[in-house]
């Protein structure tokens, strides 16, 4: 709990009281006098005239003052340090103000320079203050507050109420409405007393506050010692009549802060007495200018945020806020301002709430940083030097145990107008118990370093190890309510030069090493943050140490081979062991082990660094062995040199270093010679050609050991490249076979060189010559190009050989020709296919038809198909019109052949479709008919589809009432390779058919090569019977001198008299008058019919030449009735007597009619 005491001044007493019949006995310690307090302040700057400290203030008009509370108190012999009191005790006045500023000063030029605040900067103000006696001693002051101004008065700036300048609760900067404060300012005010009391008398706190946007919930209510923000000279920071009501930012409202005397602050363990040093309270005041483009800063503010000697509070101890102020509210063109603190007492107490009284109290400052005279930046910074990861205070770092460590405290002058004199350093280290400072060889633990801007070194100085020495240090209590203790641990009282040119660096380096508390089980220490405090005349600053953490499991290394070692110039050291947490914790999944050697030669002098991240434990395991190498190429024989080796891994702990001996000697000479190779081979290209070396040292005692070998290769003027060795071995002699990649190398010939390496050292070099050749088999084809004359399969033939040149023994083996390349590219292709020999012709249920050829004959043969080929294999059926290419190369015992490329040339031709008869009759909708038709080719006449070959090499297709047929096969009457075929159409295929409608029925036929021809167009008439007569001109033949009278003249030709019929039983009748002289009237001529039976009928009175009595079903057929007669029947002439001669004519009247059933 926070710890209220009751206090009376100057006395020590015992107060006996009696309660329920026992006597309780309280004690009450005396409270530290002002004395005591200012003799025990903490170390300021040494003001001189840097400060401002007004003695009294003028009225706005007139001569009248009225005095100033502030006074300086320099006495150096007395205090530890300059003070500025700004309110007093052991005034008269009730009602007091007093303020402080930074000493400005105007040049000849205008210039305002010296203690200035430069917004257009980051600054940093902080002090010490002693608000006088804890609240329970009746009387405490109104309070102070941190001002930034640009007031006209300059250091007369201060409250006013009607010109007069006025304390209470204005805290010295504040005004009313009407009345307003300091001009041109922003105000961070330390208020003890909420003056709240609603009358025209009182000076009130406004409690009148707006929630900000983004806030959610109540506006914050105003409390009694509050801290808060505003611009004391804006109308708008006000509200009322003659009271000073002033707003503050609620986000920056911070309420029930420890300001007086000893509040908040707990007696130390062991005494009893209040501390003198604990009255006083640090502020720090950080600023960060507007960003470009913009006129709102930053203002930070820090209270009660560490002890006298330094260390920082717990965070639930600080006070803290911040506030965006705009920074065009000072009217600065120059971003100069002043920068102090005012402070006031005597207001109204009415409206508090703790009932207390307003007061004279003592106030007063000790001034620790000012941003105008000095500006360090000041860093400490912790590197794990042995995985180079480094902390600061704000980001800590994992050690491990056994880890360097280095502590870097730097200070760069960043600004002033003063250079720092001597910078009295007192260094608390980071604990010893966890740190081990352990001196170098030199004795020394760290340096001082200067530097340049420039970051040249212009001064180190040793920092010794007997330098260390014991220091007393504040720990912070485990909670805000808990008091500090004291702990002594070791640290460095050290003095650094003046520092006075801008960017010039001090840096503090410590080093030491990370130790552990002892402990069988992981563990993890955390080592505490120290605390730093510099004093110079015109400085003082402080820093915390990074605190920072030890883990005790460290990752343990031990050699399992030996640390000293004695090997060869070509050579590889190896460093063989195990590998474990030092407190034996598993290994995860991803363990990501890294090793590092770092080589020195005798000189210790470093050489390489080589990484090997081979080496991986088990997860689950807690051991592990490593077993990685260095390579002592480039390294002299005679000489000793050292290898260090460490292990890190993904936790970036780094293990302990294993340190390797290493003595390195004279290589023996390795020697390499041909072993079964000729002295001349011929080789096809893509072929490897094998190479067999032997390697023996030259002493021809020694092994060889294969491991330690390097082959290397090249071909004619190329670079060499490792070939290694095919297989382990260790002996005099070893073997080196390897398999030569021909298959980039151009026919011709070429030499092959070779030779070893044993680390450092290189064989003799052996060269061979080899010739290479494009190809071992040479293809041949029948015909470069085949111009092709029909619709049938296209053979190809082939021829294969051996190249004369190949000698590897090829030819005296049986040839095994096999496809190697094959492919197709039709006219309009970009790129070539590839497709296999297939059988085109299959026997019976031969199960070969399905699979590619594999063996061929040296006189390979085979047939491609038109691309819709009926009756050949359908894999063949690759060619198209227009040009095809084939290429082709084969392959036998390792050989291959040349590609040979046949172009096969299919014209391109117009299919074209005819056919005797343009009118079908049907009786049927169901039933099929069967069309005659022939084909021809419009531009080579000469070209064919054989169809007796299958008559499916023509395919038809029907359109029929709006619908299409499959395609039907072309039928072949006979055996003739003629242009005549027959084909079939089958009306059952078609719906909607009706008897008595007409109907364009259209046929088109399409060949092996895909070529369609134009539509043929029959005129389909279904009905339910028709005849039709169709009878020509027709002569007779001559009448000669040795034709008798009565006699018969035969016909001349065939007569065509044809009946086209379906579904009708029809009677034919001819009737003639006979013919006439066309050059005589009155030669006439007779014609009768001579039936079957040979009885002769006179046409004259008409006669029937021949009937039906069996209707023609389903399609119309057409019958020439005179094809039937032979010459001796039918219709004849008689001869019936000599007449003239000359050409006779005359008309035969035909009448066909239907036979009722």
């Amino acid at each position: 709990m926070k710890k209220i005491k009751i206090l009376i001044i100057g006395l020590l007493m015992i107060i006996i009281a009696v309660i329920n019949g026992t006597i309780a006995l309280t004690t009450v310690q005396a409270v530290p006098t002002k004395e005591e307090v200012y003799e025990n302040a903490p170390k300021g700057l040494n003001l001189d005239d840097f400060m401002l400290v007004p003695s009294s203030y003028k009225y706005d008009s007139g001569t009248a003052t009225i005095p100033s509370s502030g006074s300086k108190i320099y006495d150096n012999s007395k205090y530890p340090t300059d003070i500025i009191q700004l309110i007093s005790k052991d005034s008269t006045r009730p009602t007091q103000i007093g303020s402080l500023w930074g000493n400005i000063n105007t040049d000849g030029s205008g210039n305002r320079t010296y203690n200035y605040f430069d917004l257009s900067r980051k600054q940093e103000v902080s002090a010490w203050i002693y608000n006088g006696d804890s609240d329970a001693s009746g009387h405490v002051i109104d309070g102070f507050a941190f001002v930034l101004q640009n007031d006209s008065l300059k250091d007369q700036a201060i409250s006013r109420r009607k010109g007069i300048p006025v304390g209470g609760e204005t805290l010295g900067v504040w005004g009313t409405n009407n009345s307003l404060g300091i001009q041109n300012s922003v105000a961070i005010e330390f208020d003890r007393i909420a003056n709240q009391a609603n009358t025209a008398a009182g000076n009130l706190d406004s409690n009148n506050y707006s929630t900000p946007s983004g806030i959610i919930g109540a506006a914050q209510s105003m409390s009694n010692k509050h801290i808060s923000w505003n611009y004391p000279g804006l109308l708008n920071s006000y509200t009322g009549t003659d009271v000073m009501i002033h707003k503050r930012t609620p986000s920056s409202l911070t309420n029930n802060i420890y300001m007086s005397g000893y509040d908040g602050v707990s007696n130390r363990p062991g005494t009893t007495t209040d501390d003198p040093k604990d009255a006083w309270r640090h502020i720090k005041i950080n600023y960060t200018p507007p960003a470009a483009g913009t006129t709102v800063g930053k203002l930070e503010y820090k209270f009660n945020d560490k002890y006298q000697d330094g260390t920082d509070k717990g965070i639930n101890s600080q006070d803290r806020g911040s506030m965006d102020i705009d920074t065009s509210y000072f009217n600065a063109p120059d971003n100069k301002v002043y920068w102090g603190f005012t402070a006031a007492t005597g207001s109204v107490g009415g409206g508090d709430k703790d009932k207390v009284t307003s007061g004279p109290a003592d106030v007063a400052m000790v001034i620790e940083k000012m941003p105008a005279i000095v500006d360090l930046k000041s860093d400490v910074v912790l590197t794990d030097l042995n995985n180079n990861e480094t902390s600061t205070i704000t980001t800590p770092v994992e050690t491990y145990d056994g880890d360097d460590l280095k502590f870097e405290y730097t200070l760069e002058y960043t600004g002033g107008i003063s250079e720092t004199g001597e910078v009295k350093t007192k260094m608390a280290l980071p604990d010893s118990k966890y740190v081990d400072y352990a001196a170098d060889s030199d004795g020394n633990i760290g340096a001082i370093i200067y530097t340049n801007a420039d970051g040249s070194v212009t001064k180190q100085v040793p920092i010794s190890a007997s330098q260390l020495e014991d220091m007393v240090v504040t720990v912070p209590g485990a909670t805000a309510d808990d008091p500090p203790t004291e702990k002594t641990i070791k640290g460095l009282n050290l003095t650094i030069d003046t520092i006075k040119t801008l960017k010039n660096k001090v840096s503090v380096d410590i080093y030491g090493k990370a130790k552990s508390p002892a402990n069988d089980k992981v563990a993890v220490t955390k080592v505490s943050s120290e605390h730093t405090a510099y004093q110079s005349d015109n400085y003082t600053g402080d820093v915390m140490s990074p605190a920072f953490t030890i883990n005790n499991d460290a990752l343990e290394i031990t050699n399992t081979n030996d640390l000293d070692q004695t090997l060869t110039v070509n050579d590889e050291a190896f460093f063989q062991g195990t590998i474990k947490h030092s407190k034996d914790s598993i290994f995860d999944e991803a363990n990501n082990l890294v090793a590092t050697i770092q080589s020195y030669d005798q000189s210790g002098k470093p050489l390489k660094t080589y990484k090997d991240t081979t080496t991986v434990v088990k997860s689950g395991a807690t051991q592990g062995n490593f077993d990685i190498s260095a390579p002592l190429t480039g390294l002299a024989a005679g000489e000793t040199y050292t290898f260090k080796v460490t292990f890190s891994d993904d936790s970036k702990r780094v293990s302990n270093t294993l340190i390797y001996t290493v003595k390195v000697e004279e290589n023996k000479k390795l020697v390499i010679t041909k072993k079964d190779f000729q002295k001349y081979v011929v080789v096809e290209k893509g072929n490897a050609l094998a190479l067999n070396v032997n390697l023996a040292y030259e002493d021809g005692k020694s092994n060889v050991d294969s491991t330690k070998i390097k082959t290397y290769l090249k071909i004619d003027d190329g670079e060499y490249t490792e070939a290694g060795v095919a297989d382990e071995q260790n002996a005099k002699t070893i073997v080196f076979g390897r398999s030569i990649d021909t298959s980039t190398l151009t026919p011709g010939e070429h030499t092959l060189s070779v030779y070893a390496n044993e680390q450092k050292e290189n064989s003799n070099i052996l060269e061979y010559t080899f010739k290479v050749v494009e190809n071992g088999l040479t293809l041949t084809s029948a015909k470069e190009v085949i111009n092709v004359k029909n619709n049938n399969p296209v053979t190809l033939n082939w021829n294969v050989a051996y190249n004369d040149e190949v000698d590897d023994g090829s030819q005296n083996v049986a040839m095994k020709v096999k496809q190697n390349t094959l492919q197709i590219k039709n006219e309009g292709d970009t790129e070539f296919r590839d497709f296999d020999i297939y059988i085109n012709k299959p026997e019976a249920n031969d199960p070969s038809f399905a699979k590619p050829v594999d063996n061929l004959s040296k006189t390979p043969s085979f047939e491609l198909n038109p691309i819709r080929f009926q009756g050949g294999n359908s894999q063949m059926g690759l060619l198209k019109e227009g040009r095809n290419e084939i290429r082709f190369s084969v392959k036998s015992n390792g050989l291959t052949s040349n590609v040979v490329t046949v172009y096969v040339d299919v014209p391109h031709l117009t299919l074209q479709l005819a056919s005797p008869t343009k009118d079908l009759y049907t009786t049927s909708v169901q039933g099929s008919i069967l069309l005659d038709y022939s084909y021809d080719y419009l531009e080579d006449q000469e070209y064919l589809t054989d169809l007796t070959i299958t008559p499916t090499q023509l395919l038809s297709s029907y359109e029929l009432n709006g619908q299409s047929s499959e395609e039907i096969y072309a039928v072949k009457q006979d055996d003739i390779n003629d242009k005549n075929f027959k084909s079939r159409v089958w009306l059952g295929e078609f719906s909607g058919l009706k008897v008595g409608n007409d109907y364009s029925l259209k046929s088109t036929i399409r060949d092996p090569y895909n070529r369609r021809s134009a539509p043929y167009e029959f005129n389909l008439h279904i009905v339910d019977k028709y005849t039709k007569l169709n009878v020509d001109d027709a002569e007779f033949k001559d009448i000669g001198p040795l034709d008798k009278v009565d006699s018969y003249i035969h016909r001349q030709g065939l007569w065509n008299v044809s009946v086209t019929e379906v579904g009708t039983k029809w009677d034919l009748t001819a009737q003639s008058d006979g013919l006439s002289s066309t050059d005589y009237e009155g030669y006439h001529k007779d014609l009768i019919f001579m039936d079957a039976n040979k009885v002769v009928h006179n046409l004259q009175g008409g006669s029937e030449i021949a009937s039906q009595d069996v209707p023609i079903k389903n399609q119309d057929q057409t019958t020439n009735l005179a094809k039937d007669w032979s010459d001796d029947e039918g219709i004849l002439l008689v001869n019936q007597k000599p007449d003239l001669s000359g050409e006779y004519q005359g008309q035969i009247n035909w009448l066909l009619k239907d036979v009722p059933e």
